[in-house]
């Protein structure tokens, strides 16, 4: 028997081809044999000491692409033997090692195999396969190859937090041989996109990715034992399976300001890189930026990433350098001696780091640190020279106040095994750039952020149920955030003091919207509060000196005291019928307030609520109102007009008009001045309809 085995041929935007064994003679894809026989193999994720691995640091958050296996995590597994090629299905990894880097695979064959003979397997995961000829894959060119096709519909422009790397084995099993142990490989290339919309409108953004100097897109070519990229002829499968792909998965809407990590996959070519442009396709037109010469060349290496920011202004894109990352952006990872730390009797809590010169830490590189389950309260307190950390998948509990003070630190892994972030977990981390949260944690403590000053940007995973009070307060360079559908209510003070913050999306979940919640959030220009919020509290949007528009919906019965105080660019306010209290300086110093509608449903307005709002000319005060305090109007200095629709006149304090121009005019109800004058309403700017 002649094999023509060939090695993994290319994954390009649609399809990653994984040849398989064949016979000169015609081999028959079998699925559905009854299965009789079972063999237990010891199965590994990649050496991740060797070099294959990639990780996702820097301004965009930490996400490496360790692979540790989980409880109902599968592998694909195929099975050649002489003519026959058999899909044996999917079979769960069990037994899985403490350090969920090792595990077993019980597989079942059917009576067609020989377990007493030497076979071939394959292996497939984070990724579905099928058998299928070459040709029919790729550019419509019909070969005498076969093999397996990887399908990458789900991987392609996938965003960085749902991100899980494609793994592969080949393996020859030998059953006279002891061992027969099976160890996955990493397969592709990662590239990181960091896309920026910096239009002023929202846009709907599919897979960006990077194109070579002669093609457009990365296709897989089965001409020879390399990898090669073309790009095939109009019209042929792949460029349909192409299309159909970026429709299903890959198409994230972003914000006007907003940015979002996108990672590519896909199989390197052997040629050095030395031109590059960008393509992506904007609100379904396909944009493409200038060709590019790279520094020097780069020659693309499997298990690595490499990165790049998109930018798209909305009549151009652009993009920045390609930056390669070995081992977490070429960190030189400190040696690790078990007289850097102290750890619990049991082995399982980190108590306290002690060594404070250390700069990068991943601890992984340490037998014992990579089976601590948990980071005690305060144990990297200050540790000021700390730059960056990997914290292992066994840790499922950061406990409060962990990296309080590491005023150095930039990036931060934490695994997708810890279900909360817990208070002041990062607080006065100034240098943090940006973090991935995993989509394991249901929630974000008190302070967990607070302080992050350096912060840009925040992925919140949709597991995510509760932000606590000042999670991300004084987060200056934090630009946009999107809360997830599953958070009921924004915690006091969660953004206080987000200064660069543009652009917030609340979903229709949220509740109620805490005191201080975006306060002093000066950035920001406009906001719609969904219909399922309830109440807005006590200074919610206090100083957001840059915000010309909010829409209160219906839903609200409640708007705390000083809620819009010192928003001087909001032009104009209408108050939901649900209302019945305007309360204590809710609009005071509304400079450029024009309007505002008050409803029949209000019944009093309180001390200093429009204060200082000195663009307002007129306002109508309901027949519902009965009481208005102190100041209400006062300093309203373009006022010209207040009209009272209540026979009964509202009680009042003296300076309601405080500071309001002397020819106001307060017009009443026919036959309902004298009633306005004995309640000591100023008679000389009486006047009836």
């Amino acid at each position: 028997m002649k094999s023509i085995y060939k090695y993994l041929l290319s994954l390009a935007v649609s399809a990653t081809i994984l040849p398989a064994c064949r016979d000169e003679a015609n081999q028959v894809v079998e699925q559905g044999v009854a299965k009789k026989h079972s063999r237990t193999l010891q199965v590994s994720t990649p050496d991740e000491a060797g070099g294959a691995r990639a990780m996702l640091v820097a301004n965009q958050g930490t996400k490496d692409f360790y692979v540790h296996w989980s409880a109902g995590d599968k592998v694909q597994i195929f099975c050649q033997q002489g003519q026959h090629f058999l899909d044996l299905g999917s079979f769960p990894l069990e037994h899985i090692a403490e350090d969920k880097r090792s595990a077993q695979l019980n597989i079942s064959y059917p009576d067609v195999i020989d377990l007493e003979k030497p076979y071939m397997l394959y292996g497939v995961y984070g990724a579905a396969a099928k058998y299928t000829p070459i040709g029919q894959s790729v550019g419509g060119k019909h070969t005498a190859d076969e093999g397996l096709v990887f399908d990458a519909s789900p991987i392609i422009g996938k965003p960085v937090a749902d991100f899980r790397p494609p793994l592969y084995f080949k393996q020859k099993i030998n059953p006279k041989v002891s061992g027969n142990a099976l160890q996955f490989a990493h397969y592709g290339t990662y590239e990181i996109v960091k896309m920026e919309n910096a239009s002023k409108q929202a846009v709907r953004v599919l897979a960006p990715q990077l194109a070579s100097a002669t093609n457009e897109l990365w296709y897989a070519h089965p001409t020879s034992n390399k990898s090669n990229l073309f790009l095939p002829s109009k019209g042929t499968t792949q460029e349909a399976s192409l299309l159909a792909a970026h429709q299903t998965g890959a198409e994230r809407t972003l914000q006007s300001g907003e940015s979002r990590v996108f990672v590519n996959w896909y199989r390197p070519t052997d040629t050095p890189l030395s031109k590059a442009k960008l393509v992506a396709t904007i609100d379904g037109v396909k944009q493409t930026s200038t060709e590019r010469a790279l520094p020097k060349a780069m020659k693309l290496q499997v298990g690595r990433a490499y990165h790049l920011t998109a930018v798209w202004d909305g009549k151009k894109l652009t993009y920045d350098q390609v930056e390669e990352e070995v081992n977490g952006k070429n960190i030189v990872w400190d040696k690790i001696s078990s007289d850097d730390y102290e750890l619990s009797a049991d082995g399982l809590t980190l108590i306290k780091w002690k060594n404070f010169s250390t700069r990068n830490l991943d601890m992984n590189r340490d037998s014992r640190l990579r089976k601590v389950t948990s980071i005690r309260y305060e144990a990297f307190k200050n540790c000021s020279g700390l730059t960056s950390v990997i914290i292992p998948s066994s840790v499922t509990r950061i406990e409060p106040a962990a990296f309080y003070g590491c005023s150095r630190l930039t990036s931060i892994h934490i695994p997708s095994s810890v279900a909360h972030i817990e208070q002041y977990a990062f607080s006065g981390c100034s240098s943090l750039a940006g973090v991935t949260i995993p989509s394991s944690v249901t929630s974000i403590g008190k302070s967990a952020f607070d302080g992050c000053s350096g912060l840009t940007s925040v992925t919140i995973p949709s597991s995510v149920t509760s932000i606590e009070a000042s999670a991300f307060s004084g987060c200056s360079h934090l630009t946009s955030v999107t809360i997830p559908s599953s958070v009921t209510s924004i915690e006091p003070a969660a953004f206080y003091g987000c200064s660069s913050l543009t652009s917030v999306i609340i979903p229709n979940s949220v509740t109620s919207i805490g005191t201080w919640a975006f306060e002093n959030c000066s950035s920001l220009t406009g906001v719609t509060i969904p219909r399922s919020v309830t109440s807005i509290g006590v200074q919610a949007f206090m100083s957001c000196s840059r915000l010309t528009s909010v829409t209160i919906p219906s839903s609200v019965i409640s708007i705390g005291a000083r809620a819009f105080s010192g928003c001087s660019r909001l032009t104009s306010i209408t108050i939901p019928r649900s209302v019945t209290s305007i309360e204590e300086s809710t609009f005071v110093n509304c400079s450029s307030l024009a309007s505002v509608t008050i409803p029949s449903s209000v019944t009093s307005i309180k001390g200093a609520a429009f204060y200082g709002c000195s663009n307002l000319t007129s306002v109508t005060i309901p027949s519902s109102v009965t009481s208005i305090g102190a100041w209400a109007l006062g300093s309203c200095s373009s006022l010209t007009s207040v009209v009272f629709k209540g026979n009964n006149p509202p009680v009042h304090d003296a300076s309601i008009f405080l500071y309001t121009p002397s020819g106001l005019k307060l017009i009443v109800p026919k036959g309902a001045k004298e009633a306005y004058r004995e309640a000591e309403y100023p008679e000389d700017k009486l006047v009836g309809e």
